[in-house]
């Protein structure tokens, strides 16, 4: 038989032309899948819708860019979200995503954090969520009341590949404390400082998705106590013209940090059985 090269080269050109296209349609296949299983889990963990803007994901590179993750409000409070993440940069180690072991993520940075935190002095919209997502790591002893919902939760936790991420930095973070008065209510622009994690399921089994995300909520709301707390005058007045009411609100400050310390110690609850 003899030999065509041309038709060979031909027959290759339009094998690699397939190959691309089919990478480019799961490349982005990819990302939103990722992203229809960041907002449904993440809906599931917190309690509260959940939505993302974009996600990208280079898996030969070990690395995945998320834009704004914005978590919404529990029932009863009036402002447009909980917290908004504005920009993750997470380093995963490569081998592992092909491994049957846990996933190992090198660096997690989230830069740009919004808190708005509403208090009524017992509890808060954030300690709120930090309880839902509390109960779904816990099911055992919080067992959600619905039976579809309790499947749900040990679906996805018996399907989840364990975790190690040995260091988590999340940075410019801001807090508005709305506090609601009544004639009024008023925003409280604040600056909270920088939360760092380490060495998170380093241990042999590792550490659950929800796991992480609890460990994540309650740095992030010591970390505004801590701004609420200490007042941070000089942090709200670079915030913008909502700091002045810091100076006529200070006891309302101070009390709004005791709310959110009861509703990180379980104090609220506490109040209200009293």
């Amino acid at each position: 038989m003899k030999f065509n090269k041309k038709k060979v080269l031909t027959v290759s050109g339009i094998v690699l032309g397939v190959i691309a296209v089919l990478l480019v349609i799961v490349y982005f296949s990819l990302s939103l899948i990722l992203k229809s299983s960041v907002q449904t889990f993440g809906s599931m963990v917190m309690g509260v819708p959940v939505t993302v803007d974009s996600i990208a994901l280079e898996p030969f590179k070990g690395a995945l860019r998320i834009n704004n993750l914005v978590v919404g409000n529990p029932e009863g409070y009036s402002s447009p979200h909980a917290f908004k993440l504005g920009k993750f940069e997470v380093v995963i180690v490569p081998s592992s995503l092909f491994s049957g072991d846990k996933m190992v993520i090198d660096k997690l940075a989230i830069e740009g954090v919004e808190l708005n935190m509403e208090t009524n002095f017992l509890r808060s919209n954030l300690s709120e969520i930090q309880d839902n997502i509390d109960k779904f790591s816990n099911p055992g002893s919080n067992a959600p009341k619905d039976g579809k919902q309790a499947e749900d939760v040990k679906k996805v936790q018996a399907e989840s590949n364990p975790l190690q991420i040995n260091r988590i930095d999340l940075s410019d973070i801001k807090v508005y404390t709305i506090l609601k008065g009544r004639e009024d209510t008023r925003v409280i622009p604040l600056i909270a400082p920088p939360v760092h994690l380490r060495n998170l399921g380093t241990e042999p089994e590792g550490i659950t998705s929800s796991e992480v995300m609890s460990k994540v909520m309650a740095s992030l709301l010591l970390s505004a106590g801590k701004a609420i707390g200490d007042g941070a005058l000089s942090a709200g007045q670079v915030l913008g013209d909502g700091a002045t009411s810091l100076s006529d609100g200070a006891g309302d400050l101070g009390k709004a940090a005791a709310g959110l310390l009861k509703g990180l110690t379980g104090g609220g609850d506490e109040e209200k059985k009293k």
